[in-house]
């Protein structure tokens, strides 16, 4: 899926790569002359999902009868018994058995990485939201980036929850609220408001987990295959 969707927005015929002086980063992309240019910001995510060609439908499709057959409910996904609710509930059923077999609900580390914006349209507008360079460690307090629902447009936001209700200064503020456990957010005093007015996504390009006795603690990154 990566891979075709790479060579749509970045084809050959159109592009070089520049290698990158950072090591371990992946290589610059960069159209071959201005012709280039032009043609490459009309090739951006939005457009792409917006014309739905027959090859990218057909490589969804694939996907999720893959994903499907792995849980183990492939049968159930061909008779299209699968809808978007149900797929939910039975997923945060599998968390919750998976949970108790391991003696309860984890925290989530409040660590994670920025989503890798090259090749999309936030790199290619005009209108950049990204003013810092990619991170690999942020942390509660900094800015990140979040979709809201409603507008469904980028914007920064604080990464790590301070309720309106709160008095004093930011940094006064000292409650781990980057976590909030599902069971009970709604109805939590700190998170019951922001509750109502739904979700908002939050792209990450990978986030840490820990494991090992406090004091010697070693953080494992994350990743996803593609961006």
């Amino acid at each position: 899926m990566n891979e075709l969707r790479e060579n749509w927005l970045n084809p050959s015929d159109l592009v070089r790569r520049v290698p990158e002086v950072v090591p371990g980063y992946p290589d610059r992309i960069m159209p071959v002359d201005d012709k280039a240019e032009k043609e490459l910001k009309k090739g951006t995510l939005t457009n792409l999902y917006n014309a739905r060609p027959a090859w990218l439908a057909h490589a969804h499709a694939n996907l999720d009868a893959t994903v499907a057959d792995a849980y183990g409910w492939g049968d159930d996904w061909r008779a299209g018994l699968l809808t978007d609710d149900e797929i939910l509930t039975r997923l945060f059923r599998l968390n919750q058995d998976r949970a108790a077999a391991q003696g309860g609900w984890g925290a989530m580390c409040g660590r994670f990485i920025d989503p890798n914006l090259r090749g999309t349209e936030l790199e290619l507008s005009q209108i950049k939201i990204d003013p810092f360079t990619r991170r690999f460690n942020i942390k509660p307090t900094q800015d990140v980036i979040v979709v809201p629902s409603d507008p469904a447009k980028a914007a920064l936001a604080r990464w790590w929850l301070v309720p309106s209700w709160h008095k004093g200064d930011l940094r006064d503020w000292k409650a781990t609220t980057f976590n909030a456990r599902i069971e009970d957010a709604a109805t939590k005093p700190t998170f019951r408001a922001v509750w109502k007015h739904g979700r908002c996504l939050i792209p990450a390009g990978g986030y840490y987990e820990w494991t090992g006795d406090k004091g010697a603690k070693q953080p494992h990154a994350i990743l996803s295959a593609g961006n």
